[in-house]
């Protein structure tokens, strides 16, 4: 049984909930693969479920949408904290 073929629950719980960065941790925590192996075994197992992979496909959106929003909150903020301390 090749690791591409099995991944441990902890692994498969992890993308359910659209967590792939945390199904390869778990992944390598369970069999000890470097981290290509792992990811590639991931992905495998996405590849192979159409309905996983867009589950993951849209957490990773969500997560990149959360990302933009909290830059841009962090640029007004280095706008207005520049412009406080510039005196105008």
């Amino acid at each position: 049984m090749g690791s591409e073929n099995f991944l441990p629950p902890e692994a498969i719980e992890a993308l359910q909930r659209g967590q792939k960065i945390e199904a390869i941790k778990r992944l390598r925590d369970y069999s000890g693969l470097d981290l290509k192996e792992a990811r590639a075994a991931v992905e495998a197992h996405i590849g192979r479920d159409p309905a996983l992979k867009a589950k993951v496909a849209q957490a990773q959106a969500a997560s990149a949408r959360r990302g933009t929003i909290g830059l841009l909150i962090f640029a007004v903020l280095a706008i207005l904290a520049y412009r406080w301390l510039a005196g105008g």
